[in-house]
């Protein structure tokens, strides 16, 4: 007999959010095949943000709560109310939590990472590196952190071509300020090479590629 189980996730920004919501379909589809599994995939009805709507979405994954309950991403703190034996969180990175100060530091931490760690029975971490935050910024028993990485979408296929030596194009993907794209520009001043970015570049962004003399080409709200 199946087992059913909730795929929560947020609601995805159009022209933004891709990577965590392609992973899971995929992970999903897998799932699917083996025949073990009825799987709900259940998308927020709204963004998350503000007090009132945050509130409503934990509600919301109260009502919709399965058999086994998976949060994926973003949206660690509807974990509030779900039973903490049905619970497994998926968590890609810590990182949202170092930008913030004071308050808003700790509303974020408690919220979306203490809380949902400690009730749930499984965490699912992406690497190594983001158990060991995990462990870092909660104290949690590091044997319920299963490192599993991400996958390679099926979208990707491998052919080869003749890498060019004289003028190479580097691929940078994300603008935000966890991608480390001036420091990737750093390192590029004086090297020969076609830089691609994905994502929205800020005026200071073009001002130090201007300066650096990198020749690039800027692409943005790709599917």
């Amino acid at each position: 007999m199946s087992k059913r189980i909730a795929f929560f996730t947020r609601k995805p920004i159009l022209g933004f959010h891709y990577s965590i919501e392609n992973t899971l379909n995929e992970v999903r589809a897998g799932l699917l095949k083996t025949g073990k599994w009825e799987i709900d995939w259940i998308e927020m009805p709204f963004f998350s943000k503000g007090f009132l709507r945050r509130i409503k979405l934990m509600f919301f994954a109260w009502f919709h709560r399965h058999e086994i309950n998976h949060i994926i991403g973003d949206i660690y703190f509807v974990a509030f109310f779900i039973p903490g034996k049905s619970l497994i969180i998926t968590i890609h990175d810590v990182l949202f939590l170092y930008p913030k100060k004071g308050l808003s530091w700790l509303v974020l931490w408690f919220f979306w990472i203490y809380l949902p760690v400690k009730k749930a029975k499984t965490i699912i971490a992406i690497s190594n590196h983001t158990k060991n935050e995990i462990v870092r910024v909660t104290g949690c028993n590091p044997l319920k952190i299963i490192v599993i990485p991400c996958l390679i979408s099926s979208h990707f296929k491998f052919f080869p071509k003749k890498f060019n030596k004289n003028c190479p194009v580097i691929l940078h993907v994300g603008t935000a300020w966890n991608k480390n794209l001036d420091n990737h520009i750093k390192a590029l001043k004086g090297i020969s090479c076609q830089f691609n970015i994905v994502g929205l570049l800020t005026e200071i962004q073009k001002k130090d590629l201007f300066h650096a003399g990198i020749r690039y080409q800027n692409f943005a709200q790709l599917s």
